[in-house]
């Protein structure tokens, strides 16, 4: 089975409590508390934050948040190996109004 196959794929609002509570861990490189949101959360790791019906269907993973401008947040190669760790598709796609993109 590859990775991620036959898992239902979460949407998460990007003002939900959850998705800020992630964010707000990736941005402080808190790498221990978003472990624990990974392990309380199953799904999360692969989940895509945004609404697919609002904002001309934007949304992003976790890795794209690790990566995302201005970047250099602290921790980050921990936080990205904790994502992959938990699950995240490293091959994930930002979608949105611009063009599909891969991580860089």
């Amino acid at each position: 089975m590859k990775p991620n196959e036959n898992r239902s794929m979460l949407n998460i609002a990007t003002e939900d409590p959850l998705a800020v509570a992630v964010v707000g861990t990736i941005h402080k490189g808190d790498v221990e508390s978003l472990k624990h949101l990974l392990e309380d959360n199953p799904g999360l790791a692969t989940a895509r934050l945004g609404d697919p019906n609002e904002c001309k269907g934007m949304s992003r993973s976790l890795l794209h948040v690790a990566t995302d401008w201005p970047g250099h947040f602290p921790n980050g190669a921990a936080t990205v190996a904790a994502l992959i760790a938990a699950g995240a598709e490293v091959n994930a796609r930002f979608t949105g109004p611009h063009t599909e993109t891969p991580l860089h």
